[in-house]
């Protein structure tokens, strides 16, 4: 774990939602937030009768803090739901999280960053946008939920060397270009099915120590699964590789792993059956 307690003193949540309503940049270290940051207590736009917006143009900068509270930026009420659009980059580096953290839907336009932070309860981005080129969540450490489901990334996204303690969700997001997960310890059920990826997949020494999920996901660039470890409840079902795999020399996906109803496009299938067990596969040389 690479977060530190932090030793500088307290600030409320509520003065840092005033400065940012001044339209003053955020840049906070070595700090306990108290009480929850809810972005959606900021100004709202309307966008129609069921749905608001808060517009933040503030750049947030947050380096090895601990947030008490949750982070919220995204809340239902009344029939309404507001959504958080951050306009400028947002970081999180090293810091502790003790509370929930709720980005669903939010729309992400510069970089994002939470590198080498901790996260004690869940971890909720579903259907957010990040429209940056580049968005780091390397070395992590989730002890719960971590869901990105229907998410779409304009650019890559870095997980690498991280571990996930409870459940990791990408299912049916999209991702523009690389998509990094090596070296990572994924420890409970991991969903990457109907994932859609337009650059190049890492998987290389990651562990999968549960059931992982692949069916329905499709990958145009190079897909690496050396030395990654799966286990024998990997579904792996539908899936279309586009371009080159890479396996290690003895590879560690069980032959109780079936590749089923796959297409590859760039193999026969004595090539592929080396390192793989598969079945109904379409194979195009």
């Amino acid at each position: 774990c690479h977060t530190s307690e932090a030793i500088g003193g307290k600030i409320d949540a509520r003065e840092i939602l005033s400065k940012i309503k001044e339209g003053k940049n955020i840049n906070v270290s070595n700090k306990t937030i108290t009480g929850d940051l809810d972005f959606t207590k900021l100004e709202r736009s309307f966008y129609n009768q069921s749905a608001q917006i808060v517009y933040i143009n503030s750049s947030i900068n947050f380096v090895k803090c601990k947030f008490e509270g949750n982070i919220i930026a995204k809340s239902d009420a009344n029939k309404t739901s507001c959504v958080s659009d951050f306009m400028k980059n947002i970081s999180f580096i090293q810091c502790r999280f003790n509370g929930n953290l709720n980005f669903d839907q939010a729309i992400f336009r510069q970089q994002v960053n939470f590198n080498q932070s901790e996260f004690k309860a869940g971890v909720f981005l579903r259907a957010a946008e990040f429209r940056a080129s580049k968005n780091y969540f390397i070395e992590i450490h989730a002890f719960d939920k971590f869901l990105l489901t229907s998410s779409f990334f304009y650019g890559n996204i870095n997980f690498i060397k991280s571990v996930f303690e409870k459940e990791f969700s990408l299912q049916k997001s999209q991702i523009s270009a690389n998509l990094f997960l090596g070296a990572i310890k994924f420890l409970s059920y991991t969903d990457l099915g109907s994932l859609r990826v337009m650059g190049n997949t890492d998987f290389k020494y990651t562990e999968f120590m549960d059931k992982v999920i692949l069916s329905g996901s499709r990958f145009q660039g190079i897909v690496n699964f050396s030395d990654a470890v799966f286990s024998e409840k990997t579904e792996a079902k539908n899936i279309d590789f586009q371009n080159k795999i890479q396996f290690s020399g003895n590879t560690s996906i069980p032959k109780a792993v079936i590749f089923k109803n796959c297409i590859f496009r760039l193999y026969s299938d004595t090539e592929i059956n080396t390192n793989i067990n598969t079945k109904n596969c379409i194979y195009i040389n």
